[in-house]
């Protein structure tokens, strides 16, 4: 559909392309989207990292993670070219199969050109940006601890519900609650959730090709075994994380009648579930209407708004600025976030009478309490103690 021009909000900095038939809004992309979507040749500096916070201080780290993205994309790119079930893997891990399994298939497909130099330009372009990889090690555990939106620490993600009350007069508790806000929103989230996933895809299939080739790249036996037994562990879990926003972002909810609804809430009203039982504006489940879109129409962006409120995001001036969408679904993303104590998602389910969806959830996290178990002994180690601090933003 031809664009026919752009408009701008002069107070929110909103940007829109007019469309015959709609209106698409732009968004600043998120630290994690803007170097990964980046253009292989385009000039970032290890600066660039550490103004979004992306990794530590150290300027050899933030170097060593554009050669693992670049790395990561090269190997993407080739395994696509080698096998359908690169474009196929979401569909492979719906259907229950092992995402060590899907990767394993792939690379097997792909190592032949690898092997037998086909495709040199390619072939050479992966092994320089591998070896130009200080420290594979801290690189892998620097990306990781972005893509956990619990940065280690999963007990960090537990809020406390009593936050909206002590927010709720504040002026900007309306701000994206329109229909048109909550579906902005939910497309954020969705979009920020595809890419996680396939950051998260891309470096399990860079991880699996390495320990098949790691020699012909001159990595070390400390360095193939930590890959072994650690990091691809750890990318599994985020993995697995990655794929269940995904899941909520692009699942419809089930169609409920009004009159059960309304006596559903009665009855957790009664069990004083407050906190969870809200009213939304979109009583009708619509084909459009994502489960994840429906929590955020109800305590979903109800939390938010309170979290950048309480952690100082949103002044009085800044009730209306389009600065604060990105924030936001970032909190929305740590609230659904799967590897966490307190995961109100399911209850949200139960609320909404969602039993089927429900159902799908609980099987999606089975195993989260060893997992859970699993991650906070990772953050308890003495070298990942830095990584389990500022947990919400």
């Amino acid at each position: 559909m031809k664009p026919l021009g752009l408009v701008v909000d002069r107070d929110s900095g909103l940007v829109g392309i007019v469309r015959k038939t709609c209106v698409s809004f732009l968004r600043p992309c998120d630290p994690l989207e803007h170097f990964y979507m980046r253009d292989g040749n385009a000039a970032v500096s290890s600066a660039d990292f550490m103004q979004y916070a992306l990794a530590n201080e150290d300027p050899l780290v933030c170097k060593d993670l554009l050669y693992l993205m670049e790395s990561m994309k090269l190997f993407g790119s080739l395994c696509a070219k080698a096998s359908d079930l690169y474009l196929n893997f979401e569909s492979q891990l719906s259907a229950k199969v092992s995402p060590q399994a899907i990767a394993d298939e792939i690379v097997m497909m792909v190592l032949p050109s690898l092997v037998q130099h086909e495709g040199q330009s390619d072939q050479t372009c992966l092994a320089e940006a591998i070896q130009g990889i200080s420290s594979l090690p801290d690189a892998i555990d620097a990306l990781l601890s972005v893509l956990d939106l619990a940065k280690g620490q999963p007990g960090g993600l537990d809020i406390d519900l009593s936050v909206v009350e002590m927010t709720r007069s504040h002026p900007s508790n309306q701000l994206l609650t329109s229909v048109s806000g909550v579906r902005l929103l939910s497309m954020c989230f969705a979009q920020q959730a595809e890419t996680r996933l396939a950051i998260c895809k891309d470096l399990l299939l860079l991880q699996t090709g390495v320990l098949q080739t790691g020699r012909s790249y001159g990595l070390s036996a400390d360095t193939l075994d930590y890959l072994r037994s650690e990091s691809i562990e750890r990318t599994y879990e985020m993995l697995r994380a990655a794929s269940a926003l995904k899941w909520m972002s692009m699942t419809a909810p089930s169609g409920v009648n009004s009159n059960v609804l309304e006596s559903n809430l009665r009855q957790l009203a009664v069990l004083q579930t407050s906190g969870l039982v809200q009213r939304t504006q979109m009583n009708t489940f619509g084909d459009s209407l994502s489960l994840a879109e429906l929590f955020i129409d109800g305590i979903g962006g109800t939390l938010a708004h309170s979290l950048l409120i309480q952690n100082g995001f949103i002044s009085e001036a800044e009730a209306s600025s389009w600065k604060l969408v990105d924030p936001m679904v970032t909190i929305i993303s740590q609230i659904l976030w799967p590897i966490s104590v307190s995961f109100l998602f399911n209850e949200f389910l139960v609320v909404k009478c969602q039993y089927q969806e429900l159902l799908v959830s609980v099987a999606s996290a089975s195993g989260r309490a060893e997992r859970l178990r699993w991650h906070c002994a990772w953050a308890a180690r003495g070298d990942g103690a830095e990584l389990c601090c500022n947990v919400l933003f």
